[in-house]
């Protein structure tokens, strides 16, 4: 029996301070387009701007006559992108449609190449349109020639490329804003993106759930890229490697790497990769470079500041990162609970130079835990400094010499007492450092003179932690300010929030436990938690010490709840559990105090021995049989069935008894 817990809180009445509520939960107990007003197309000026007013994907009557009209006077994306193409003399293509309007494309959009000038794609928002591929297209091809492409405030989905690229294919400049690419299939590489010899900079994007034999999330080969505030999450490497060292099913998030004589750049800034796979290596990066003398000067080169690299898993190396004649860099990063089958749950280092600063590498595993948080070759090396290794064993080294180091091993391993991967504050999730219990050793513990970037030459000093928190603080009450060991900078205690108790699990002969903490700081926002129990188990909830209103809902059966309330595309959503689900669906003022009183339905009234699972049955009662439609409120009124009517005392327990 598995069972969902939300936790929604309600502040209406409270002042809103910046910051959040935690509710630690102790063992479960059990726990179109549309039509528009036909508008007359408008020669295009230099410096103009085409406006997309249909959702249909008709191409231009007359491309190059400067006319975005699609020939029944609206302008559509591939009439304007033909126009573009023709005749560039327009840098931005914007959007008046429906709210929450689809493009559905016919066929692959035309390549954006040669313009006149740089031009901008501007959508309004993306949760407003979605440029939908159809499982068929591939939506954008960015030609080398163009002078520079922004694409922002729209998705990208169920694109599909038979080589590379699902979503985009790079080989010029690209900057996308306030993007997400989600549900594309490359059948090589670059599920979301292929970036081939290209700039390209991603800022505020989320890239989820996209497939492909190599690079599930992103593929970039002899290119530069930039990673900002965005998020890499739950996309697959989906194929099994043929033979020995091939690069198929490598790079579950991203995948960076280089021709003859290449470079490639990743640079990594307050950014979270989580949950990626990989069928081989690097489950959330895998840097693939070159053979040199000092992994500098060519080959790979990733960079990761204030981020997080949290849940990924590899089938061979590198659960979090996988790197191979590389040079890597950590600043203020957290590298926790990845996974590798085989070796290197968190880090891979093979024949690369890592080198670690004010940063976490602790918590991960591998399937022999011989090498649970790195390992590495006998050709590779380890720069470290300020870093908390949980366990380093497999990691051939010694981190003992570095200075600041806080290392742990098999038989005492360092716990850095972390959250779970949660919305802490900022455009991405974190581990939080929690003072609960002995606290956090990582607070207060990075270099005293303050936590930098990876320049270096001249290091600058990040006065932020990946939330956009100020940096050095004091966290351990001694009245100096120093900065924490990864991505996450805490306050005194950390808990400026009253946290809820625990809520125990308790069973006649076993009682069964975990514990969850996420931090609920916004109204209305929820938390969802599943858990699996035997039958027949007895569900006790306690609550108590709440900081405020909450409303509590258990369910019995997760996937008709999920399906019935969020109405997913899959079942797949279901492993999503750190996802957030819409407020709406749970919505404080629609759930109040006084429509549900705890006076009203009190244990006595309620008995769970009284309501047996035998008796009420979730196939006995089932959604067709008890339609919200055919009991409306005006048959069931409350003033038709008034309190008079019903009274508790004429109905006993004693006249209706279950077994009469």
């Amino acid at each position: 029996m598995n069972i969902r817990l939300s936790v929604a809180h309600r502040v209406a009445h409270l002042p809103m301070p910046r910051m959040g509520f935690s509710l630690i939960v102790l063992g479960m107990l059990i726990a179109v387009g549309m039509g528009q007003m036909p508008v007359f197309a408008s020669a295009a000026q230099p410096g103009g701007t085409f406006v997309v007013d249909t959702t249909s994907d008709v191409p231009d009557a007359d491309p190059g006559d400067g006319l975005c009209d699609d020939g029944n006077g609206n302008c559509s994306l591939r009439a304007a992108l033909e126009e573009v193409a023709a005749s560039p003399v327009v840098d931005t293509i914007t959007f008046e449609l429906s709210a929450a309007a689809t493009i559905s494309l016919t066929g692959s959009l035309p390549a954006i190449n040669g313009s006149a000038s740089a031009l901008t794609i501007q959508g309004p928002g993306p949760d407003q349109l979605t440029i939908d591929g159809d499982n068929t297209h591939r939506p954008f091809f960015i030609g080398a020639e163009s002078p520079g492409v922004t694409i922002a405030g729209l998705t990208i989905a169920h694109g599909f490329a038979e080589d590379a690229g699902g979503a985009i294919y790079n080989l010029g400049t690209l900057t996308l804003n306030q993007v997400v690419l989600r549900d594309n299939l490359a059948l090589n590489t670059g599920g979301g993106i292929m970036n081939a010899y290209g700039q390209l900079d991603l800022d505020t994007v989320t890239v989820t759930r996209n497939s492909a034999d190599t690079g599930a999330g992103i593929y970039s080969i002899d290119g530069a890229m930039t990673v900002t505030d965005s998020t890499i999450s739950f996309n697959n490497s989906r194929s099994t490697p043929s033979f020995p060292r091939s690069p198929v099913g490598d790079g579950g998030g991203i995948y960076i790497g280089v021709g003859e004589g290449g470079i490639s750049l990743l640079t990594v800034i307050r950014t979270t990769l989580h949950d990626n796979r990989a069928t081989n290596n690097g489950g959330g990066i895998r840097i693939a470079g070159m053979r040199n003398e000092d992994h500098r000067t060519a080959g790979a080169h990733i960079e990761l500041i204030n981020s997080t690299v949290s849940g990924n898993r590899a089938a061979r190396d590198g659960g979090g990162i996988a790197a191979q004649f590389g040079f890597i860099s950590l600043a203020s990063s957290t590298v926790v609970a990845n996974v590798a089958d085989n070796a290197g749950g968190g880090i891979a280092n093979l024949s690369s130079l890592l080198e670690s600063k004010n940063s976490i590498i602790a918590g991960n595993s591998n399937g022999d835990s011989l090498s649970p948080n790195c390992t590495r070759t006998s050709s590779a090396t380890f720069a470290v400094e300020y870093t908390l290794i949980g366990d380093d064993s497999g990691c051939a080294t010694s981190f003992d010499s570095g200075e600041g180091n806080l290392v742990g091993n098999a038989n005492n391993p360092l716990d850095p007492n972390l959250g779970e991967l949660a919305d802490n504050g900022g455009a991405t999730q974190t581990h939080a450092l929690l003072s609960l219990g002995p606290g956090s050793p990582a607070r207060d513990a990075g270099d005293p003179d303050g936590c930098t970037d990876t320049g270096e030459t001249t290091p600058q000093l990040l006065a932020s932690d990946q939330r956009g928190a100020p940096r050095m603080r004091d966290g351990d009450g001694d009245n100096v300010a120093r900065c924490d060991m990864g991505a996450y900078e805490a306050g005194l205690n950390n808990d400026s929030w009253p946290r809820a108790l625990r809520l125990p699990l308790t069973g006649s002969d076993t009682t069964q436990a975990a514990m969850v903490s996420q931090i609920v700081e916004q109204q209305a926002q929820a938390r969802w938690y599943k858990f699996t129990v035997e039958p027949g188990s007895t569900i006790q909830v306690q609550l108590s010490g709440l900081p405020a209103n909450y409303d509590m809902t258990i369910y019995k059966d997760i996937l008709l709840a999920h399906n019935a309330l969020l109405m997913p595309s899959s079942n797949e959503d279901l492993v999503e559990l750190t996802a957030e689900f819409a407020p709406d669906a749970y919505s404080p003022d629609a759930y109040s105090p006084d429509a549900y009183s705890p006076d009203a339905y009190s244990p006595d009234a309620y008995s769970p021995d009284a309501y047996s699972p035998d008796a009420y049955s979730p196939d006995a009662y089932s959604p067709d049989a008890y339609s919200p439609d055919a009991y409306s409120p005006d048959a069931y009124s409350p003033d038709a069935y008034s309190p008079d009517a019903y009274s508790p005392d004429a109905y006993s327990p004693d006249a209706y008894s279950p077994d009469a």
